[in-house]
């Protein structure tokens, strides 16, 4: 089993794998890509793998709201790739500014919680 909750932040993805490792199943979230509310999760897995997950998957365990948002909000995936782009942009550009922050956090006697802005 792999955890891919934050695959649109990663460089590499066991997805394609699945076909050829029979015992591979891949988990993912829509939370960590922007559509937290809608409370969404999906495995990929081989066809013997889901058919044992439908046999105590419970019965309308998504609900028609989610799956019309999930309809249009996946129907063009680019702005994912977008949005996590522009986030691990930001990323980069703020790790000196944290590490300043924290080598001075760390200094002071007392831990203190500490927002660079």
């Amino acid at each position: 089993m792999v955890d891919e909750a934050y695959y649109a932040f990663a460089d590499a993805s066991f997805l394609a794998r699945v076909p050829d490792l029979p015992n591979l199943l891949v988990l993912r979230t829509l939370s960590k890509v922007g559509m937290a509310g809608i409370r969404l999760g999906y495995a990929v897995a081989a066809p013997a793998w889901i058919a044992e997950l439908n046999k105590v998957r419970q019965p309308y365990n998504v609900n028609a709201l989610t799956q019309a948002a999930v309809e249009a909000l996946l129907f063009d995936t680019d702005w994912i790739a977008e949005q996590a782009l522009a986030i691990r942009a930001e990323r980069v550009r703020q790790n000196p500014r944290w590490r300043d922050c924290r080598k001075s956090a760390c200094t002071r006697r007392r831990p203190i919680s500490c927002w660079c802005a």
